[in-house]
């Protein structure tokens, strides 16, 4: 038995010893390799066409309005988001085809409107009937922040006359309720 307790401790003295050995160091450290960044895609604040028709002076007008993004328009930039800046494009005729007024505007057709501050990373956001009178027909469009999250925005009033003839004013507010600025001197 003296024999088999001798051998036990040896055994115990032996785990000991190896389990207090030096272990070697390696220089070779293991990082996760970070995902290349991928450069985020211009975006686009959205297309859309829409029609409608219009009662004036008791006439009926047919309204086209189109947004489009433009790709060779300066780009805006929101943060570490590029947008492309729009074309939009309005056009009012009678019925039976008679243009009484077509005109495509981009951003540069406002800016004695925008602060200089606001031009540069601003797109022309939309542009919408609002009301008319017997003298003109009022739209509405804004130029501002291409993030959908944004409320900054610049309104800008367009008339248009019997004649067909265009005149810009800056809107206080959006709505339906004409300011100074809108109405005639």
């Amino acid at each position: 038995m003296r024999k088999s307790f001798n051998f036990l401790w040896l055994v115990l003295l032996c785990l000991c010893l190896s389990a207090c050995k030096k272990q070697q160091k390696s220089d070779i450290i293991l990082v996760e390799q970070p995902a290349p960044v991928q450069p985020r895609q211009t975006e686009r604040v959205g297309d859309f066409e829409q029609t409608y028709d219009v009662q004036w002076n008791n006439h009926t007008y047919r309204v086209f309005v189109s947004r489009q993004a433009d790709e060779s328009l300066p780009l805006a930039k929101e943060g570490d988001q590029s947008y492309y800046d729009n074309r939009l494009q309005l056009r009012i005729s009678s019925l039976d085809g008679t243009v009484l007024y077509e005109n495509t505007f981009q951003k540069s057709d406002f800016n004695a409107f925008l602060p200089d501050a606001f031009k540069k990373n601003s797109v022309l956001l939309g542009l919408a009937y609002d009301r008319s009178d017997s003298q003109y027909l009022y739209f509405l469009t804004s130029v501002g922040s291409p993030d959908p999250s944004s409320e900054e925005y610049v309104p800008i009033t367009l008339r248009i006359d019997r004649n067909g003839q265009m005149t810009l004013n800056r809107a206080q507010r959006i709505d339906s309720t004409l300011t100074n600025e809108d109405e005639e001197p």
